[in-house]
């Protein structure tokens, strides 16, 4: 286990050591509505981190870089989500996901370099944070507590973490376009009202 800041110049060293050919670059800020607050932060670590760790890793053989970014980045749409649709987020997370994945895409293609990114929907599953939906709504039901929810009409792609982790796993021996755009989800859409049924 190799740590290190992606907003220090001491990235370089620790890829340095690890020479890494395949990453998937999971690190993201700003998922949960708590931290949309700071915007710096948002900035440093969904954008300017992106940066920071494709030019320290791609120095080296990368076979595959994986950018991860958010249906956040679609924004609010009365279809099913598409690679091509518009991006209009509502959020600066949404904003700094997109700019991650329009940076990973212009440097992809200018380069040649293998990174594409996946946009994950809603994933769910073992150890997710306690203020997500389904942990939250597990929890007061175990409690036998009401619920406080926004709205039972809003709908979400939920996708199991084990699935999405899957994706990744079988990206390693596919080829791609250099800065392709894949969509990660079930595919369905659930109302919170569904969900919590």
């Amino acid at each position: 286990i190799y740590e290190g800041d992606l907003m220090s110049p001491a990235i370089e060293k620790v890829v340095a050591e690890i020479k890494p050919t395949i990453v998937f670059h999971l690190a993201a800020y700003g998922a949960l509505p708590s931290q949309q607050i700071d915007t710096d932060l948002l900035l440093d670590t969904n954008v300017k981190g992106v940066v920071r760790l494709i030019n320290a890793v791609k120095k080296y053989n990368l076979k595959l870089f994986i950018n991860t970014g958010s249906s956040s980045e679609y924004g609010v749409k009365d279809k099913p989500m598409r690679e091509s649709d518009l991006l209009e987020p509502v959020n600066d997370y949404g904003v700094t996901k997109a700019a991650a994945t329009l940076y990973v895409q212009k440097i992809a293609n200018r380069e040649e370099l293998p990174l594409i990114t996946f946009r994950l929907f809603s994933p769910y599953g073992a150890k997710d944070d306690e203020k997500r939906l389904i942990p939250y709504i597990i929890s007061q039901a175990l409690q036998n507590k009401p619920l406080a929810l926004n709205s039972g009409e809003n709908v979400r792609d939920f996708v199991y973490i084990a699935d999405v982790v899957q994706a990744y796993l079988q990206a390693i021996d596919k080829k791609f376009i250099p800065g392709e755009i894949f969509n990660i989800g079930s595919g369905k859409q659930h109302s919170v009202y569904d969900i919590v049924t």
